[in-house]
């Protein structure tokens, strides 16, 4: 999933179709909105993250697909491995135990985002 091994190091998805020339695909993006705080009537932005249909090349949708993946692939390994980790840990628990799962997530906005996380 790292892509170190020898086996996988150069394998990307090919076009398989070089005839079509456009296709429609959507595509996630994340952009920042004005809104108003329906509780104080207070101007604010947030970011919305949308999906949105665009018009490209067959080349071009799977040069995004070949850019993305490696990213992809590393989180779905990540996701995949601690939820059997988590798993396995709660099948060993004892009477006495209990497992507390915090989450760090990247996206959390506030003023701690930037501390270093105790381990």
């Amino acid at each position: 999933m790292y892509s170190e091994c020898s086996n996988c190091q150069s394998r990307v998805v090919s076009a398989v179709d070089q005839t079509c020339s456009d296709v429609q695909c959507y595509k996630c993006s994340t952009k920042t909105e004005n809104r108003i705080k329906e509780t104080h009537g207070t101007e604010i932005n947030v970011k919305i993250t949308a999906r949105e249909k665009v018009d490209c090349t067959h080349q071009e949708m799977v040069s995004t697909l070949n850019s993305q993946l490696p990213e992809y692939k590393q989180h779905a390994y990540r996701v995949y491995h601690q939820q059997a980790r988590l798993n396995e840990m709660k099948s060993q628990l004892s009477q006495n135990e209990c497992i507390l799962v915090i989450d760090f997530s990247e996206n959390y906005v506030c003023r701690y985002a930037s501390e270093t996380k105790p381990l």
